[in-house]
């Protein structure tokens, strides 16, 4: 301690302050001072953006995901039946929006010997904004994944929209099914 002491002087501290004070308040000062025109191109990566920074005014041409519903496991019978979703199934659509719907389907289908055209089955998945079908993707013979997509345009209103889903399915046996389906939509303008 006594070393310290020695080397403790008026001078030695006013410096360390100083110094201090220059760092830090020069820090303060850049900070208030950068422009968008101080930053190099592509410089701003994902992981310094905090989440929900950015909005969708802030965009060029806004973009967010208007729906996002899935719904499980559910046999397919002959003719047509509701599928009940859980999840985003009601948003509004803008009057300059433009909404693309994703549909992806996995289940397990199989004809019925006893059908009227036995080897051929078919079901699909049909999605729907407010009764109008802008999607759906089908199901072949066999365990698969199918994909589908789909356009809803805007009417140049502001609508409230609701997605629903319905099942469909021909000449397919008793076991076919539908084992889950994930449907996302996503709203640019």
């Amino acid at each position: 301690m006594g070393f310290l002491r020695s080397r403790l002087s008026y001078a030695n501290v006013v410096s360390t302050l100083a110094l201090f004070l220059a760092l830090s308040g020069g820090a303060v000062y850049a900070a208030g001072k950068i422009g968008s025109d101080d930053i190099a191109a592509n410089a701003i990566k994902s992981k310094q953006i905090a989440p929900a920074a950015v909005q969708r005014s802030d965009m060029a041409t806004p973009v967010s995901f208007v729906a996002n519903a899935h719904g499980g496991g559910a046999a397919f019978t002959n003719g047509t039946s509701d599928y009940p979703l859980a999840g985003k199934t009601k948003w509004t659509q803008g009057s300059k929006e433009i909404d693309q719907f994703f549909v992806e389907v996995k289940g397990s289908v199989s004809p019925d010997p006893s059908a009227p055209f036995p080897g051929i089955c078919f079901a699909s998945v049909i999605v729907k904004v407010d009764a109008v079908q802008v999607a759906s993707a089908g199901l072949f013979s066999g365990t698969q994944t199918v994909v589908g997509t789909g356009v809803l345009m805007d009417t140049g209103n502001k609508d409230k929209r609701q997605l629903t889903a319905t099942l469909q399915s021909s000449g397919c046996s008793p076991a076919s099914r539908v084992d889950s389906v994930r449907i996302r939509g996503l709203g640019t303008g």
